[in-house]
């Protein structure tokens, strides 16, 4: 077991530099086991860093990872890559270029609480290895100083190697000073190995999104996705509730979350945002469902040419003309300020006399409604 406190902040000057001129302040490389580690860093290139060689075994991993530390003008405050499983713990940073970067890691529970972030924090899949049961709740409600190009979570496939990304969880608390504002809060994104979007079905699969919480955001974009998932990519499980999506006066703060590959049905539950997109782009790929939503538009872009096959249920459109109603059900939601207790499309739905049982038809006919 390997135990650390420090009761005064560890600082850069205190230690050597490797031969690249980086300051790494805990390094943890083959098969380290019940670590704890409680302090403050000041400075350095790597505050926390668990890593694995490509060419080492899996039972090198180092797991069972205690982290409460004040991370200050660090380069990474926490690093694992493809090692640091079952890592628990709290982070304190401030001016730190990355709070978090995670590739091939599982069972990862971290609360993150940030002011000024200078990059961008990532859950990662490289070389066909990605991140599972990863829970993120991130703070972020003071910072007065973050820079134009940060995005404080992205979820990214950055190769074309098939990878998986399974049960991740992000829950936000944030409000983006408009005076000094980053970019998006979160993005997904699907690369191609240099850099740009891939838009080409490469086996990836993204099983098991949730992502909750509070987010105040008048400069760029709720949630941004680069790249598309495209058959045989898999998106499934699938769930955005209990959000809070706050633009201000604004109308150009939307999430945007593309879903060209989903298998199933994707849900969206108690998400607020009045004055922004709330869209789930599925085209005829599985069923999108909102439950208790309210959303200046569902439509993708606010374009009205949508066809996705969306169920909405006891939910508003605040905005008119935006979108189609072609493969769309309502249910006690209310679009065009029209409220809709039962339509598909511009047709009311029929349903079989109370004293009756649904024929064999019937049930089919549904089904296939709502795509099940």
């Amino acid at each position: 077991m390997f135990q650390y406190r420090h009761q005064y902040p560890l600082h850069e000057s205190t230690l050597e530099r490797d031969k690249c001129g980086r300051i790494t302040f805990f390094l943890f490389r083959r098969d380290c086991h019940n670590i704890r580690i409680n302090t403050d860093i000041l400075g350095g290139c790597y505050a926390h860093w668990f890593y694995r060689l490509w060419s080492e075994p899996d039972s090198y991993r180092c797991d069972s990872v205690v982290i409460q530390s004040r991370v200050v003008n660090c380069e990474y405050a926490l690093e694992c890559l493809k090692s640091g499983d079952n890592l628990t713990g709290q982070l304190n940073t401030q001016l730190c270029g990355r709070n978090f970067l995670f590739g091939g890691v599982r069972h990862i529970s971290l609360r993150v609480y940030s002011t000024d972030l200078r990059g961008g924090n990532v859950i990662g899949a490289w070389g066909g290895l990605g991140c599972q049961d990863v829970e993120i709740y991130y703070y972020d409600r003071e910072s007065t100083a973050a820079l134009a190009a940060v995005v404080p979570i992205t979820i990214q496939y950055t190769d074309t190697t098939a990878a998986v990304m399974r049960n991740i969880k992000i829950h936000f608390d944030l409000y983006n000073n408009p005076a000094s504002a980053w970019a998006h809060t979160m993005q997904i994104n699907k690369l191609n190995g240099a850099g740009a979007a891939d838009n080409v079905g490469r086996g990836h699969i993204l099983d098991g999104l949730e992502i909750t919480g509070h987010d105040y955001q008048r400069y760029g974009q709720h949630l941004l996705c680069v790249g598309a998932f495209v058959t045989p990519d898999v998106q499934q499980r699938i769930n955005i509730h209990d959000l809070y999506l706050d633009c201000g006066d604004l109308d150009w703060s939307h999430f945007r979350l593309t879903l060209g590959a989903l298998l199933d049905c994707a849900e969206f539950s108690n998400v607020y945002c009045p004055k922004g997109e709330v869209s789930g782009a599925n085209g005829a790929n599985g069923t999108v469902v909102y439950k208790n939503c309210v959303a200046r538009t569902f439509s993708p872009s606010g374009g009205i040419a949508g066809t996705d096959y969306h169920v909405y249920l006891n939910s508003k459109q605040t905005a008119t003309g935006l979108e189609s109603v072609t493969n769309k059900v309502y249910i006690n939601s209310t679009k065009d300020n029209v409220l809709h207790t039962s339509f598909f499309g511009a047709t009311p739905i029929v349903q079989p006399a109370l004293a009756a049982d649904p024929t064999a038809a019937q049930i089919s006919t549904v089904c296939t409604t709502l795509g099940w």
